[in-house]
């Protein structure tokens, strides 16, 4: 992450908590904004939204033919290249909205979450850029057909596992990342993720590199002053 596009964050974020602090409900749902087809912003459809932005969707594996998603949401196999980035990006976005909870305690769990995912995505998550590929994404909506700017064949079933899997993963909380019975671990705190095209950028800045279960499409990080 870029120094400008932090201070671009955080300037963001600390707009919004100025604007919710002024709210006579103390930044209610409804003060949430709203995405860019003016629905309401989940914690649910961010995560989701989040996972297709940077992983894509899981088309054309484990398919039985009959339409049957439920061996693969209750299964959770590490060894499917699909879903273990929704793990960790839940898990960052547990954690920042864990600080921002403690910067602004008015704040629910919920517009926290919402409000951090919005920031970490440097508001791509409101007003999805036309350079982004992966824009289409962002226009996602749940028991809804092809979303806008996407390009070829359209899988629903493919958006329903990833809706699926969010919605269980979405319940996690940081406790149960530990153990021995934890379904996604990693061998450090992480705090950021990249792709390929960041590592450099993410080595001059800092982050250290944390190994995590799964076959992840990103990479995971810890900020040097997170440790």
């Amino acid at each position: 992450m870029k120094k400008t596009e932090l201070d671009n964050m955080v300037l963001y974020v600390i707009a919004a908590l100025i604007a919710c602090s002024m709210m006579m409900n103390a930044c209610s749902a409804s003060a949430q904004p709203p995405g860019p087809s003016g629905e309401r912003l989940t914690p649910h459809l961010m995560l989701a939204r989040m996972c297709a932005h940077e992983a894509s969707l899981p088309f054309g594996q484990d398919d039985d033919g009959d339409g049957t998603v439920d061996r693969w949401t209750r299964q959770r196999d590490h060894s499917i290249t699909w879903g273990d980035d929704c793990y960790g990006i839940h898990l960052v976005l547990l954690r920042g909205a864990a600080r921002f909870r403690a910067g602004a305690p008015s704040l629910s769990e919920e517009q926290a979450y919402v409000l951090f995912a919005i920031a970490y995505s440097h508001n791509r998550m409101l007003h999805p850029p036309a350079y982004d590929g992966n824009a289409w994404a962002m226009y996602l909506m749940p028991g809804r057909e092809r979303p806008a700017r996407w390009r070829g064949p359209w899988s629903a079933r493919s958006w329903h596992v990833a809706w699926t899997l969010t919605g269980f993963i979405l319940q996690l909380r940081e406790a149960d990342y530990e153990g021995p019975t934890a379904l996604w671990t990693c061998d450090g705190t992480i705090t950021d993720w990249g792709g390929t095209m960041d590592h450099n950028h993410a080595r001059r800045a800092g982050h250290v590199e944390v190994h995590c279960d799964g076959q992840a499409a990103n990479t995971w990080y810890v900020r040097a002053g997170l440790r």
